[in-house]
């Protein structure tokens, strides 16, 4: 196995290339062959997976996990593994040749140190040969990857010099005039390059040729650096410099005040300082309030050393018009404009000046500022511009730089920049609170100092309240500047009054949509005002704006959100044009048609459509809240029980049985309601509740023969659920009752499942095991045949609970990893049920170190998800036997041991085997 990183990730099995299997398990990858070798902690793969806002849940991450390892290793079965589980974590071993960007590292080594110039090209060329383009672009967004790739980056340059250099010394000059200029487009400031292009020429008599490529690459670095050529340059040029050239004298600063300590910004101020220092224009972006000009400006004073003729700082708020930018520029550096106009007068005021000119506040004179820029960086000028803006200048040459709000991830101490900054603000404070303060601004810097002011008025849960009620109205509360900043939401309206009609209906009406959101959810609750083709234009204007941040992974679709303080704003301005109520209206309606749209039961395309739901799921949830708030309407609700099996799947089983038991409760009984009262019984009793869903359940089939033909097939999907959820209780009885008044149906898909969850009754009778078993196997065939994934699940589960009344541990360590990877494509609520079965097959085994460890993760599992504990009665009896069966420092360091393993570690511990199947077989042990 070979994973080629050196590049788009991929991976060598075989001989056979593969690709990844979609945008999460690409950004995996990539971070873990980054990494190779070292532990990487599961926050770090949630992040290069989900992004900084990630929502993904343990199950999320153990089934990516486990589908990577498939991808690394498809014809593993038991054994060890190259991708292992480590103290959280999860670290790739394997030999250091087998990761592209290790073997091109070691490779580079040898080239870089071999005598043999002719050794040293072989080598070189063997090294870049694994070079197939930048490597980590899936993970850019992660912060440890600037580095890795920088550090990559510079080993390529390195190494394509010492070939050049070994190729001058074999004499073969040709190949380097012919390799040189491509290299030289790709690093035209790697001055090495250069030297070997001149060095080339001169040995092939081409003497104007390489003085000419000396004046070249002088004037590159004059215009692009303002620095002179290095010492070798020079001295192939044969004008070598005597002296080294004078350090440059510290010029004016003009910058406003320090306003206390820049906190929680220093790679941003690493970063943006580079940039000041090697491009000509820089422009900083982002949403009102994110201290833009605070970072422009500690920047601007820390890189002041490096302009000798100053530093200037031009607030362009001053300025009403864009023709009136240029005046004011003028005005602030001390020049006089004489009759040739402002504007020439500054570009010849300014021609040859080594100063940083540093434009605050651009948005609102975006014309005007651009022209200035254009003026300071003509032709043979020497200054930078550092320019603050809530959108690009849009000019050639233009670096645009985008500040996002402070992290809300903790630091080392606990606490995260945003609260640091609180706490620095307001001296203090109940961190939690903080912390919720900070997060329901978003983490903007202007909104976080607004409301660490008001610590000495209000208590921290008073401020908790205001900013979860209304975040754009905090307002400073003592004396400051009365400019666009007084209050969060006139920051917004400062760029909100920029923008074009549709943009502003667009901006107001997404504030619907509380949290990410997808074009489709977008374009929903736009509405025809806007044409349905021009709500991405107009979207890419709001980001380009910074009202709306984007975020954008390889291989998915893209998703918007809008910042705390910038949805206020919206709200606001939705309130006040009285849209919001039909607004509401058509998210509520997409979420319907997306509902409408599941997919028939255990069907392939079902999981897609649980991701789909998940993606969508802060829009659903909206939503859902909605039928809530509204006058009782029962198709709706109807409609929000189609989402049973996703909460089960996604392990969101509390959530889903809250929203029914409420919704029921809003709409009572009835046949309009019987769908949603089978599903709230079936929650009910995957939690544990028996008493409580068998009660609502006999309610729900006393009505079910009125539910209307139409919703026959959700109908029928919803009793096979409360069958099942009986089951989970062992109440064989209430699993008959249901599947006796299961409806017939000629669909293939619902009559596979209704056969399979028939044949859970027969459970209850041990003296026709035997025959179950045989007609189990039989269905359990038809599901594989038509691919129905839930008919699959049900009759390995049958199987395997089979094996347990047997005590057959082979048979069920057959059927329970065939159940886990039938289920576990929709998602792993289940997964506590079915680890612990298999811990009970260890005890019959006696592996009682091995069956310890599986019964604390499927605890730790049942506990996190809200599934009962132990999840059957039999598990008790294998529980007390291990525990009896072990020491106790035995049984803590295995229960210890056990907590930290990953649902994928136990899968490969336990992978489904075999394409035949056998029934269990043993003796009959009654329950």
């Amino acid at each position: 196995m070979r994973v080629l990183d050196l590049g788009p990730p991929r991976v060598v099995v075989d001989g056979v290339e593969r690709a990844c299997a979609g945008a999460k398990q690409t950004s995996i990858l990539a971070l873990l062959a980054m990494r190779a070798g070292e532990r990487v902690p599961l926050d770090e793969i949630v992040v290069a997976a989900w992004g900084y806002d990630a929502t993904a849940t343990s199950s999320s991450v153990e089934n990516h996990m486990w589908r990577l390892r498939r991808l690394l290793e498809p014809g593993r079965r038991a054994g060890g593994s190259c991708l292992v589980n480590d103290q959280g974590g999860y670290r790739l071993m394997v030999p250091r040749d087998a990761v592209d960007s290790r073997r091109f590292e070691r490779i580079a080594a040898e080239a870089g140190e071999v005598g043999d110039p002719t050794a040293a090209v072989r080598l070189a060329d063997e090294a870049l040969a694994l070079w197939r383009g930048p490597p980590y672009e899936a993970i850019a967004h992660v912060t440890a990857t600037e580095a890795a790739t920088a550090r990559l980056g510079e080993l390529r340059g390195q190494l394509v010099e010492r070939r050049l250099e070994a190729l001058l010394q074999v004499g073969d000059v040709a190949r380097v005039l012919v390799d040189v200029e491509p290299l030289l487009a790709a690093f035209p400031f790697r001055e090495r390059l250069w030297a070997a292009r001149m060095s080339a020429l001169a040995r092939a008599g081409r003497t104007e040729e390489a003085l000419a490529t000396f004046r070249r690459v002088r004037a590159l670095l004059r215009d692009e650096l303002g620095l002179e050529p290095g010492a070798e340059l020079q001295e192939l040029h044969r004008t070598v410099i005597a002296q080294d050239t004078p350090a440059l004298a510290r010029g004016e600063v003009h910058l406003p005040g320090r306003g206390g300590r820049l906190i929680g910004r220093d790679r941003e101020r690493h970063e943006l300082g580079t940039l000041v220092g090697t491009r000509r224009l820089t422009t900083v972006t982002g949403a009102g309030g994110c201290g833009k000009t605070r970072l422009a400006v500690e920047v601007a004073r820390e890189r002041a050393d490096g302009f000798p003729d100053g530093v200037w700082f031009v607030d362009l708020t001053e300025a009403g018009a864009p023709e009136q930018v240029a005046d004011l520029a003028v005005s602030r550096l001390g020049l006089r404009a004489d009759r040739s106009g402002t504007r020439t007068a500054l570009r010849s005021s300014l021609r040859g000046q080594r100063l940083l000119l540093v434009l605050d506040n651009c948005e609102h004179v975006l014309d005007g500022a651009a022209a200035l820029a254009e003026d300071v960086l003509v032709d043979g000028a020497r200054a930078t511009v550092l320019a603050t803006s809530r959108e690009p200048l849009d000019v050639d040459g233009e670096t645009v730089w985008p500040l996002a709000p402070l992290s809300l991830r903790p630091g080392p101490d606990g606490r995260s920049p945003a609260a640091e900054l609180f706490h620095a603000r307001a001296g203090g404070g109940d961190l939690p609170l903080v912390e919720r303060i900070c997060t329901g601004v978003d983490g903007l810097p202007l909104a976080v100092e607004l409301a660490a002011a008001r610590a000495r008025s209000f208590s921290l849960g008073e401020i908790v309240e205001q900013v979860e009620r209304d975040p754009g109205g905090l307002g400073r509360v003592g004396r400051g500047p009365s400019d666009h900043r007084r209050t969060v939401r006139s920051a917004v309206e400062w760029s909100h009054r920029l923008l074009e009609p549709d943009e502003r209906l667009v901006h107001r009406r997404l504030a619907v949509l509380p949290g990410p959101f997808r074009l489709p959810e977008a374009s929903a609750v736009v509405g025809p005002d806007v044409d349905v083709a021009e709500v991405p234009t107009v979207l890419a204007r709001l980001v380009h704006r910074s009202l709306l941040v984007a975020t954008r992974r390889a291989g998915q679709p893209t998703q918007f959100r809008q910042l705390a303080t910038v949805r206020a704003h919206a709200r606001h301005h939705l309130d006040a044009t009285g849209e919001r109520e039909a607004t509401v209206a058509r998210r509520d309606r997409w979420v319907s048609g997306l509902l409408a749209r599941r997919p028939r039961l255990g069907r392939p395309e079902e999981a897609a459509w649980f991701d789909t739901v998940e993606q969508a799921y802060p829009t659903v949830r909206a939503a859902l809240e909605q039928v809530l708030a509204g006058p009782p309407d029962p198709e709706r609700v109807r409609q929000g029980a189609t989402l049973a099996w996703f909460w089960y799947y996604r392990s969101r089983v509390h959530e889903g049985e809250r929203w029914l038991a409420r919704a029921v409760d809003q709409v009572g009984d009835g046949p309009a309601t019987a769908i949603a009262r089978l599903a709230l019984a079936t929650l009910r009793m995957i939690e544990g509740r028996l008493d409580d869903g068998r009660a609502v359940l006999a309610g729900a089939l006393a009505d079910v023969d009125a539910v209307p033909g139409e919703h026959r097939a959700q109908l029928v999907e919803a009793m096979v659920g409360a069958a099942g959820g009986a089951w989970t209780q062992r109440a064989f009885d209430l699993v008959g009752t249901v599947c006796d008044r299961l409806p017939e149906t000629d669909d293939p898909d619902l009559e596979v499942v209704t056969a399979a969850i028939r044949c859970v009754p027969a459970l209850a009778d041990t003296a026709a095991l035997d025959e179950l078993a045989a007609r189990t196997v039989l269905v359990h065939d038809r599901a594989v045949a038509c691919d129905n994934s839930c008919a699959r699940w049900m009759t390995c589960g049958v199987l395997n609970i089979l094996a347990l009344f047997t005590r057959d541990a082979d048979a069920g360590l057959l059927w329970c990893p065939r159940l886990m990877e039938a289920s576990f494509p929709s998602g792993t609520g289940g997964a506590a049920v079915y680890v612990a079965s298999l811990g009970d097959y260890l005890v019959m085994r006696g592996d009682l170190v091995e069956a310890v460890r599986l019964f604390s993760w499927a605890h730790t599992r049942a506990r996190r998800t809200g599934m009962p504990w132990p999840p059957r009665p039999t598990t008790q009896e294998f529980l007390d036997a291990a525990a009896a069966g072990l020491t106790a420092d035995e049984h803590a360091r295995a229960w210890a041991e056990g907590a930290r393993l990953r649902l994928d570690d136990v899968m490969d511990r336990y992978p489904a085997r075999g394409s035949g199947v056998r029934a269990p077989r043993g003796t009959v042990v009654p329950t």
